[in-house]
């Protein structure tokens, strides 16, 4: 009922004047808590979310909604740092509760961080597939930049042709699309890795490009090198667990001995299937928070699946030849009984 006079109330035009400025709108029962964006457009039930604790368990209870979600300053953080302006859906958005942990992890394990440690494994992040990584990993760079707690943060993608795809995405999520830089070659790269413009921060390129720099025409050189070794640079990885477990990597984190890395995967490398004896561990460090795809069926943010068995041609001989055995040890019984 709450949820429906909002609605109401919005669609008959209420929120406007001062009431225009609402970013986040909150429908409340003394055991039940849903909370949405004011999109401008029409309100989707599908975007109205429950707020969870770290583990992903409901917040129910009025009294802890209060106090863990709707407390000064959460309230007011929450507003002014966890929603997005989509430019291209022209809509706000707010992040759901594991988004918020994840990036929250990310910004302070950053903040927090020893620079001359030499530490680069951050940690990684495992949302499942669906779960708007893209949007955390997003948010994430952005709050590091905005509080100048890293002076490059760059989005490494495991694949050129995600490229393209990825860089509109982070510049509809941006306040301006010049705040995240394209690399459209080697020679821009080095450029904005160089740069000491606050509008050369946010950057995206590819795992590939970021590997060769040293080895390509007009490549870093040992000047080159010092100068932005000395900055603070933080590299957010998508897809984790594909490309980075290669050469590539190895050689981006020699040639950036000070720079730590976070990972954001849906399907993580542990022990039963490392690869090259690595982890997502190994590799990036601890998990920082973890929404599994259970934790996505039950939310609807992922759709559900009934698993169904087909034999393969393997099992099937497998069968056969256990029935060719037992038909043999039944007539060997047989032999004995006569």
């Amino acid at each position: 009922q709450a949820t429906n006079q909002i609605k109401r109330y919005h669609k008959a035009g209420e929120f406007s004047g001062i009431f225009s400025l609402v970013q986040v709108f909150v429908a409340m029962t003394p055991e039940e808590c849903r909370y949405f964006a004011n999109t401008g457009g029409p309100l989707n039930p599908a975007f109205y979310f429950r707020w969870a604790d770290f583990n992903n368990v409901y917040m129910n209870d009025w009294d802890k909604v209060a106090t863990h979600f709707l407390s000064i300053p959460m309230a007011h953080q929450f507003i002014g740092d966890y929603t997005i302006a989509d430019a291209k859906d022209e809509q706000l958005k707010v992040l759901r509760s594991y988004q918020y942990y994840a990036v929250n992890k990310i910004a302070d394990t950053v903040a927090k961080t020893d620079w001359t440690s030499g530490n680069q494994r951050g940690g990684y992040i495992w949302h499942t597939t669906g779960s708007g990584k893209t949007m955390s990993s997003f948010k994430s760079a952005q709050l590091i930049s905005r509080r100048k707690d890293a002076d490059k943060v760059i989005f490494l993608l495991d694949r050129i042709e995600l490229g393209k795809q990825s860089l509109e995405e982070y510049q509809n999520f941006a306040d301006s699309k010049d705040d995240v830089q394209a690399t459209e070659n080697t020679a821009i790269l080095l450029a904005k890795l160089k740069s000491k413009q606050d509008r050369d921060r946010l950057i995206v390129t590819s795992i590939q490009k970021m590997s060769n720099i040293k080895d390509e025409t007009g490549g870093l050189n040992a000047r080159d090198i010092a100068m932005i070794s000395d900055k603070r640079i933080v590299f957010i990885v998508d897809e984790a667990h594909r490309s980075t477990f290669g050469d590539m990597l190895i050689t981006i984190k020699n040639t950036f001995p000070k720079a730590m890395f976070f990972g954001f995967t849906g399907t993580p490398i542990q022990d039963e299937n490392r690869k090259k004896k690595n982890t997502t561990t190994t590799v990036f460090g601890n998990e920082l928070h973890r929404y599994s795809i259970a934790d996505g069926i039950r939310d609807k943010n992922v759709l559900g699946f009934d698993p169904y068995k087909v034999l393969t041609f393997k099992d099937k001989d497998v069968r056969k030849v256990v029935a060719l055995e037992k038909a043999k040890a039944k007539d060997e019984s047989d032999k004995y009984k006569i």
